[in-house]
């Protein structure tokens, strides 16, 4: 495990998980494509009254490798208790973003949480359903962009046209998104290993 604070170095590293603070234990869980590094402020804001712990998904970059050619939802809530339970968190607080808030349901449903709060949870859906079909086809329309950008590296992170369409997409106001952030933000999709797992899981 990997602890780090809100403050990086100019090029974005993989984090295992953000880990610091005392207090009462709040998990905090990322979307779909992302990384620790999203929760990096919120984390810092917390941590003067919680023990924060974000951890990255298995395939996510700075999480464990992805094991099988599919992976659901219950595989990264079992990956997320076994590290509850390295913690020795019978429970905690825990808040989820889109992917996140999903396992977060989860984790609810399987006793893990004091609280819950979600953010844009994915899942909810019929299985199969319309609505699954449709936003597996959202993210896999993504593919040819993602092998272009890793085939590009640093020039495609690093662009700032690039950087200000990756912020369209997860922002309205684009402004208060830093150039930094864009920057982990799409280091993080490009270093996503789990992307098709996920879609066939």
């Amino acid at each position: 495990m990997t602890s780090r604070t809100a403050k990086s170095t100019a090029r974005p590293t993989p984090v295992a998980a953000l880990h610091i603070g005392s207090g009462d234990p709040v998990l905090l869980l990322h979307g779909f494509l992302l990384s620790p590094h999203c929760w990096e402020q919120v984390a810092q804001r917390m941590s003067a009254h919680c023990e924060v712990y974000a951890p990255a998904f298995a395939g996510h970059w700075g999480g464990p490798k992805v094991e099988g050619w599919a992976m659901d939802v219950y595989a990264l809530a079992d990956q997320i208790e076994d590290q509850l339970d390295e913690l020795g968190w019978r429970t905690c607080h825990i808040a989820g973003n889109s992917l996140g808030g999903w396992v977060g349901l989860e984790l609810a449903r399987r006793g893990r949480a004091r609280t819950l709060t979600t953010i844009a949870a994915a899942g909810g859906w019929a299985s199969p359903s319309l609505s699954q079909v449709r936003i597996g086809l959202k993210f896999a329309s993504m593919i040819p962009f993602i092998e272009i950008g890793k085939r590009l590296g640093g020039v495609a992170i690093n662009n700032a046209l690039v950087q200000q369409v990756a912020a369209m997409l997860v922002t309205k106001h684009t402004g208060a998104f830093a150039r930094r952030d864009r920057a982990t933000l799409l280091t993080a999709v490009l270093h996503c290993d789990a992307m098709i797992a996920l879609l066939l899981g």
